[in-house]
């Protein structure tokens, strides 16, 4: 996800009691660096890249910037095991 965007953190007040101007963390404890790619080790290849793109649909600062309830639903990684039974098909 990285740090939040500048625009997310004006949105609110209390976010000055964590973030400076420049939306640098202020806290004294550092958030760590790390990934949802670097994390997620139990994947591999295309189903981890189906899978991180699910999650990315979701994990976002904006809520406008998220994907809608219904798209969530039918992601492809969501439905694959479906897919591959033959109980769901994907239209174009």
């Amino acid at each position: 996800m990285g740090p939040p965007p500048l625009e997310f953190l004006q949105r609110s007040e209390k976010s000055k009691q964590f973030w400076d101007e420049k939306g640098t963390w202020k806290g004294r404890v550092p958030i760590p660096e790390t990934s949802l790619n670097i994390s997620e080790a139990r994947l591999e290849g295309e189903e981890k890249e189906l899978f991180l793109k699910f999650f990315r649909k979701m994990l976002q600062w904006k809520p406008e910037d998220r994907s809608d309830i219904q798209d969530i639903f039918m992601d492809e990684w969501l439905l694959a095991d479906l897919s591959e039974a033959g109980e769901v098909s994907w239209e174009e």
